[in-house]
């Protein structure tokens, strides 16, 4: 019995000294995203291992992955290194769960990235442990004004977003998640696409996840000329089932009213 005793300690200490207390190993768990979407306070700053396939990018350094039970933004600070994967690709995810906006009024979740797990490569971005912090990157330049307007569906426009560039196009769809403090996905059935409606320094817009909704927009690059990452859809009007949003002229002559500060020409939802 005294022998059992010592060899249950002596595992127990060599355990204890391969996974200390307080260890990024200890810390870390691999929930599915759906679990984090329904209760996010409950993981918010943990170190979290994903799993699933990549998706559309909705800002420069910051794409969507999808584990099957839900989606969430993974944010890979471009200002560490420009990382490119392509849209369905197999891969895992460490890093920490995180606010998106202001603690005080998130928008939901994402996850900052520290290691991607590619089929063939991995892509180390920063220590695991978060114990320090990635600057971050200036937003991307806005772009020429539109002169044409049409309907295309959103699938229509990820195949062939050349086609589509700077027209002013409306699309019917479903609200998605929030990927940043005022920006959110939209789904027409055929894909998705980031709606950008400005800052919400000027108008913060909240939209329920699963609202229909119809935006008037500009389709726009993501990212510099030089790192192209995809399209959004900066919007001008959005239609809800109870109200009409007017962000700002959809001639998209000039700039925007936020350019001269926060209630520079600011119209009425």
């Amino acid at each position: 019995m005294i022998r059992v005793v010592l060899a249950l300690l002596i595992v127990t200490g060599l355990f204890a000294l391969v996974n200390p207390v307080g260890s990024v190993a200890a810390q870390s768990s691999s929930p599915t995203i759906g679990q984090i979407q329904a209760n996010p306070n409950a993981f918010i700053d943990q170190v979290v291992t994903i799993s699933g396939r990549s998706g559309i990018y909705v800002d420069e350094d910051e794409f969507i992955l999808d584990d099957g039970t839900g989606q969430i933004v993974v944010d890979t600070p471009s200002s560490a290194q420009l990382i490119t994967i392509p849209v369905g690709t197999s891969i895992t995810v460490v890093g920490q769960i995180d606010w998106i906006g202001s603690p005080s009024s998130p928008r939901g979740v994402d996850l900052d990235a520290c290691r991607i797990t590619l089929p063939d490569r991995t892509i180390d971005i920063r220590d695991c442990s978060f114990g320090s912090s990635v600057p971050a990157n200036p937003p991307p330049s806005q772009s020429p004004p539109a002169n044409q307007s049409n309907s295309p569906t959103i699938g229509q426009i990820q195949a062939n977003p050349n086609a589509f560039l700077y027209q002013i196009v409306t699309i019917s769809g479903n609200s998605g998640v929030y990927v940043d403090e005022n920006e959110f996905m939209l789904d027409d059935g055929s894909g998705q696409i980031v709606v950008d409606p400005g800052p919400p320094r000027y108008q913060r817009i909240n939209i329920p996840v699963g609202t229909p909704i119809t935006v008037v927009g500009q389709i726009d690059w993501m990212g510099p000329p030089q790192a192209r990452r995809g399209i959004d859809l900066d919007a001008c009007r959005i239609i809800t089932p109870d109200r009409t949003i007017e962000i700002r002229d959809c001639s998209f002559n000039g700039p925007p009213p936020w350019a001269g500060g926060p209630n520079r020409g600011r119209g009425r939802p």
